[in-house]
């Protein structure tokens, strides 16, 4: 069985997939273990996430199938949580929280479907060159 190869925007919407549930799970336990540090953190991280996903959805433009929306769904709920929220020091109230995990659930919706669409891409290249 061949292995998916994985292109530079597949990379980067696992990358900021990966970023985003650090940020939220930083973003959790500092809230609900009153620690200001990894709020903070949690905060910075979530922004980190939403340039590199930003990133990845531009990349997904020139020829990426699939994802394409979960992701940009993520992005702007989670832009929008952490928009609401101000600063980053300022703790996330359950309701963003929420938005969040919501979001990074979106975004790893989107990781799911752009690797089930690539193999499908994969196949149909196969079948198109000539043997």
């Amino acid at each position: 069985m061949k292995a998916k190869s994985m292109r530079a925007g597949d990379l980067l919407l696992l990358g900021a997939t990966v970023v985003l549930t650090g940020g939220l799970a930083a973003d959790a336990a500092g809230k609900f273990a009153d620690v200001a540090r990894l709020w903070t953190a949690g905060g910075r991280l979530l922004v980190a996430g939403l340039a590199v996903g930003a990133a990845a959805w531009v990349t997904q433009l020139r020829g990426g199938r699939g994802g394409r929306t979960a992701l940009a769904a993520a992005l702007l709920l989670i832009g929008a949580a952490r928009w609401l929220r101000g600063t980053a020091a300022v703790p996330p109230d359950p309701p963003l929280l929420a938005a969040e995990s919501i979001g990074v659930l979106l975004a790893s919706v989107a990781v799911r479907r752009r690797r089930r669409n690539a193999g499908k891409d994969a196949k149909r290249r196969e079948s198109e060159t000539p043997a």
